[in-house]
């Protein structure tokens, strides 16, 4: 494939069952050190960043956890406000209304600031935690593509990053466009290479395999 330029970026946030007794990201690191704790972590399926960033989670505290599989962030949000799992890495758009309505509790933003639906949620890196992650989107073409239509391509691209009525549609959902300066293809290119290697290493740390 072909990177045609840098689409759009959110942060993820860690939720809890609002069961917990802990109130914040420090006083969940010390429940979860517990002697004895088991914790129940869900993700949306293996190899998804929700997955990825429990994982990090963990080991940023340094505890081992029960990662639980769920087919996709609907069941896996579903068991969190239901009470049946204890935490879950969750998109702002997933979750946002749970935390809101007290269903669920919010423990912290993967970003450097706080999201504008949940002003009150600090981020990890507030609370100590050096986690700075963020999904992403791209635009691609298929390999070889000539590099004017590469151009024709991110020129399109550019123009409807640009306008207001996308920006906003997507700040509903605590999503932001790419700075312009990051929407070139050379931009898009960088960012592949450097999370293949990030996540590579961590993926291959952890021994995580699609068939678990």
């Amino acid at each position: 494939m072909t990177a045609v330029g840098l689409v759009n970026t959110s942060p993820m946030m860690i939720v809890g069952r609002n069961t917990l007794a802990a109130n914040g990201a420090g006083e969940l690191a010390a429940w979860m050190k517990e002697p004895g704790r088991q914790v129940t972590f869900g993700h949306a399926g293996v190899g998804t960043l929700a997955h990825l960033c429990a994982v990090l989670f963990a080991q940023a505290i340094g505890v081992a956890v029960d990662l639980i599989p769920y087919r996709g962030g609907t069941p896996a949000m579903a068991d969190i406000v239901a009470g049946h799992a204890d935490l879950y890495c969750a998109t702002p758009t997933s979750a946002a209304e749970q935390v809101r309505a007290g269903t669920a509790k919010g423990y912290g933003i993967t970003a450097r600031e706080r999201i504008a639906s949940l002003p009150a949620v600090p981020t990890l890196i507030e609370q100590g935690f050096a986690i700075d992650l963020q999904l992403w989107h791209s635009l691609f073409a298929p390999s070889g593509t000539p590099r004017p239509i590469i151009d024709r391509l991110n020129a399109a691209l550019r123009r409807a990053l640009a306008d207001p009525k996308v920006i906003a549609s997507f700040a509903v959902n605590e999503v932001a466009v790419f700075p312009a300066a990051q929407q070139s293809p050379e931009a898009a290119a960088d960012l592949v290479h450097a999370e293949i290697v990030r996540w590579g290493d961590i993926i291959r740390a952890n021994r995580i395999e699609a068939t678990q």
